[in-house]
């Protein structure tokens, strides 16, 4: 009896062993093994991105956003007077395109515009520059209008028509080196009378000679105001801003001028 009991013993002990030499080795298989590649799947528009070269894309978006780099310059004696700045759009249609800038960047001199872009310009994305000429310069605020033609109509900006807040975020955009389109944001920080200026939305965002006449959109894309100007402070200070209901004044004033809704 013992001796029937003992190989049988024996047997399930070899067994047990047996299947424990295999769970321990298909554990270290899968201890050891690499992990496999997934393919991440991206949306349909970052796919058709891809296949765009950088240079088309450029080429395709410049205009998108209505937002114009420029400079003016005026022939002296000994020198050429330069100032750098933004314009944005707001008009098109088949004959023109009409830029709202500052009075102060376009009251002398010749002035010329091409398409802002955040990416480095080259020589073939900064080689058509146009001719603007003003059209209506305003007494009261730091506006300009601008007319350029030989462009097919764009997209352009409405004024909004209600003013944001203190503490709405903002984006401003600018060329703060020439050619090199760049953009900062904030919030409003409040609204002040300046002397000599009126009333102007402040902002701490940061900006630099080359902002001026750059367009400020709130979180939705909309067009609340120009920049004008910046707080003489060490400290960094505050950006000063003409809010779009001013700017709608001005634009009620202007003969050549009425902005149509797209």
């Amino acid at each position: 009896m013992i001796t029937q009991i003992i190989p049988t013993i024996r047997t399930r002990l070899l067994l047990l062993f047996c299947l424990y030499l295999i769970v321990l080795t298909s554990s270290c298989s899968l201890w050891h093994s690499k992990p496999q590649n997934k393919q991440i799947v991206l949306p349909q528009t970052e796919k058709v991105a891809e296949q765009v070269p950088p240079s088309k894309r450029v080429q395709l978006s410049k205009y998108e956003k209505g937002l114009f780099m420029l400079i003016s310059y005026q022939q002296k004696k000994d020198s050429v007077s330069l100032q750098r700045g933004m314009a944005v759009t707001v008009y098109s249609d088949a004959e023109r395109i009409v830029l709202l800038t500052n009075r102060h960047l376009v009251k002398h001199g010749k002035i010329k515009v091409w398409p802002w872009m955040a990416e480095p310009c080259t020589a073939t994305s900064c080689q058509k520059k146009y001719t603007a000429t003003p059209i209506a310069l305003s007494k009261e605020i730091d506006a300009a209008l601008l007319e350029i033609k030989g462009l097919p109509p764009i997209p352009y900006r409405q004024l909004s028509p209600t003013q944001p807040k203190p503490g709405t975020p903002i984006r401003l955009y600018g060329q703060p080196a020439p050619n090199l389109g760049t953009i900062t944001s904030g919030i409003v920080s409040a609204y002040r009378k300046v002397s000599g200026q009126g009333r102007l939305m402040l902002s701490d965002a940061f900006t630099t000679p080359g902002f001026s006449g750059g367009g400020v959109f709130d979180d939705k894309d909309n067009l609340v105001g120009l920049i004008t100007g910046r707080t003489q402070d060490k400290r960094g200070g505050f950006s000063y801003i003409i809010p779009s209901d001013r700017l709608k004044n001005f634009f009620d004033t202007c003969p050549k001028f009425k902005q149509q809704k797209q």
